[in-house]
């Protein structure tokens, strides 16, 4: 498999193979859906399936790349679908879509994904039965983006999303259809589930343990307020989550907030069992505008650590969608090692 390059910076730090093997980096994630093939139930008022999947998440709908099925559906009175067929067998990890919001119809409700290897059904799950990915909020509140981690390590070939009814509103319409995961046959190291989740007290419903509850989604106005958001606005709302001992970590993914953009700049750093920051970086988490619209960012790491740690830099409110760490863990003598390399390179960087 191709091994990233901040994988092989890590590996080359290493005097003894004690951490990671190149067959433990990842390769980085990638959309898949734009190497597939779409197809859809029908496509209506001058749109095209391929505009599901073009790369392209303007959400305007006169900007020419929303897809709109008919209405109803295939136009004979049938729940309407949208589907991805991939190259041949791909390992996936989350799927997203990005909501038309020049009108906002909330049309993604009450549907079912569905993925098939070949002839057969290797995932089915149904969502939001009486809301839609649209939240409930409305214009500028919409929830620019969905996404749902449920497919994480299947392996698909064709992947479909479809109503379950044809009830108001009877058609279907989104800007982009993403399905992420890896072309080379393994996604990511393991997913690392938290032992502990502390931060600045919580607000607004939401709950400190929210950023790490399994749910991508960044919609504060979904069932249950799936985000945290600190009670309070300034420099220094923070929240981190401790991973039960010292991991190499390659991967972090951040979901930020995806119906209002609360918050700006962050600090995120990863410290090891010794309270060490081994790594760090600033990282805008607003849901952007215009063609941005940022949804989840994929954080390559290479380095060991304890505590993942989100805090703010500016007057802002501190709101994450979810924070995930991807790692192996490291055998202490490694986690020696790699504290007297951390420390070596330090002294080193300071006599240049």
């Amino acid at each position: 498999m191709t091994v990233s390059p901040v994988c092989k910076s890590f590996l080359a730090t290493l005097t003894l193979p004690l951490l990671l093997s190149p067959a433990q980096c990842p390769a980085a994630l990638v959309n898949l859906a734009l190497s597939g093939t779409p197809n859809a139930s029908s496509a209506d008022f001058g749109s095209a399936a391929a505009d599901g999947n073009d790369g392209n998440r303007d959400s305007g709908f006169n900007n020419g790349s929303v897809w709109h099925s008919s209405d109803p559906g295939a136009g004979n009175g049938t729940p309407v679908f949208y589907e991805i067929t991939l190259p041949g067998p791909r390992v996936l990890d989350h799927l997203r879509i990005f909501n038309r919001m020049d009108v906002i119809q909330g049309s993604i409700t009450n549907f079912q994904i569905t993925a098939w290897n070949g002839a057969a059904q290797v995932y089915t799950g149904n969502y939001l039965p009486a809301a839609s990915t649209h939240g409930t909020g409305a214009g500028v509140n919409a929830s620019v983006a969905w996404g749902t981690d449920d497919l994480r390590g299947v392996t698909a070939t064709r992947v479909r999303i479809e109503r379950l009814n044809t009830a108001a509103p009877n058609f279907m319409t989104f800007a982009e259809f993403e399905l992420w995961g890896s072309n080379t046959g393994s996604v990511m190291a393991p997913y690392i589930a938290p032992v502990l989740t502390t931060g600045s007290a919580a607000g607004f419903g939401t709950l400190v343990a929210n950023a790490a509850d399994g749910n991508i989604d960044g919609n504060y106005t979904a069932p249950g307020n799936p985000i945290y958001h600190s009670l309070n606005q300034g420099a220094g709302q923070f929240w981190e989550m401790d991973l039960g001992g010292n991991y190499a970590i390659s991967e972090l993914l951040v979901f930020n907030r995806t119906d209002s953009p609360t918050t700006n700049n962050v600090r995120i750093s990863l410290l090891d069992s010794s309270n060490l920051e081994t790594w760090s970086m600033i990282q805008n988490l607003t849901r952007g505008g215009g063609l941005a619209y940022n949804y989840g960012f994929d954080l390559p790491v290479g380095a060991v650590g304890q505590r993942v740690r989100i805090e703010t830099i500016g007057n802002d409110f501190l709101a994450l969608g979810e924070v995930q760490a991807f790692g192996n863990l490291v055998p202490e003598p490694s986690v020696a090692l790699l504290g007297f390399l951390t420390v070596a390179g330090a002294a080193l960087r300071r006599r240049r």
